[in-house]
């Protein structure tokens, strides 16, 4: 991995820290959540005007160019609906690890099972310590209340899957174009589901959620779009493994924003995650 494209992965992970704090802060709301994604779509629509080559790039419907993002969608509506019933079952301390670090030991081990996508001892060693360290991060605040577990296990899947489709997908389409059909692909199929379920009071929760719903959007697809300039020449299971940066610097802001506590196996969870990201550099 070239010095340039490991510098896009830690800009992504500030990027996705950021809005994370916010999402947060609003229990993982998913009117703020479904809000944000039209945001995005709509604050990147002049930008796909500008990058999508009708000719070039799109083949028809069923063309790679098509498929690949839309099927991306599709995961990441399932990825944004089972993160909002797990914040709704579970603390966020619990489910938003256990998803990050179930998603990175899957994707490692995905690339290299279907796509022979070839990993280091170095690099697998910085994996498994970014996992660990991430899992002991959860462990510390999960005391014995597993609620959300399983939501987010679920949550940790769909990372894995939408990340090797984006993994092959960015190939045939210019990341710009590609997160834009992604992000509004989601945003569609997510909207009957916010409509039946908030219908009643979805003007007044837009209304209250209304910037952290902008701050979601944009942060969410400009720290993803960055990884998607990354995945073009860098191995899967190495961008993954490093945006997990994220989980540190959201520790970080939740300590210095959110009060949180400062414990042995936070600092702990912290420093293994850290290890890990220089060995996957080295690796």
């Amino acid at each position: 991995m070239s010095f340039g494209v490991f510098l896009l992965v830690p800009g992504s992970a500030v990027l996705h820290a950021s809005w994370n704090v916010v999402a947060r802060k609003v229990s993982g709301h998913p009117v703020a959540v479904w809000a944000g994604l039209w945001v995005a779509s709509i604050l990147l629509a002049p930008l796909v005007w500008n990058r999508f080559h009708p000719g070039t790039a799109w083949n028809g419907v069923l063309s790679p160019s098509v498929v690949y993002p839309a099927a991306s969608g599709l995961i990441h509506a399932a990825y944004f609906a089972l993160l909002a019933y797990a914040y709704e079952q579970g603390a966020i301390s619990l489910v938003y690890p256990v998803a990050r670090g179930s998603g990175v030991a899957l994707i490692g081990g995905l690339a290299f099972l279907f796509f022979h996508e070839e990993i280091s001892l170095i690099g697998a060693l910085g994996i498994v310590f970014i996992s660990a360290g991430i899992f002991s991060m959860a462990r510390d605040r999960v005391r014995g209340n597993l609620n959300g577990f399983p939501l987010a296990l679920g949550v940790g899947a769909s990372i894995a899957v939408y990340s090797l489709v984006d993994k092959h997908g960015v190939k045939h389409i210019d990341p710009v174009p590609y997160i834009w059909i992604t992000w509004t692909v989601a945003a569609v199929l997510l909207t009957p589901f916010v409509l039946l379920r908030f219908r009643r009071k979805i003007l007044s929760f837009i209304r209250r959620y209304l910037w952290e719903s902008v701050v979601i959007g944009a942060g969410s697809v400009g720290a993803y779009l960055m990884i998607l300039f990354a995945l073009l020449s860098a191995p899967v299971s190495y961008v993954a493994a490093i945006r997990e940066l994220a989980i540190v610097l959201g520790a970080g802001a939740g300590i210095v924003f959110l009060g949180e506590k400062v414990t042995k196996r936070k600092a702990l969870g912290i420093a293994v995650i850290l290890l890990g990201v220089i060995l996957v550099k080295l690796g």
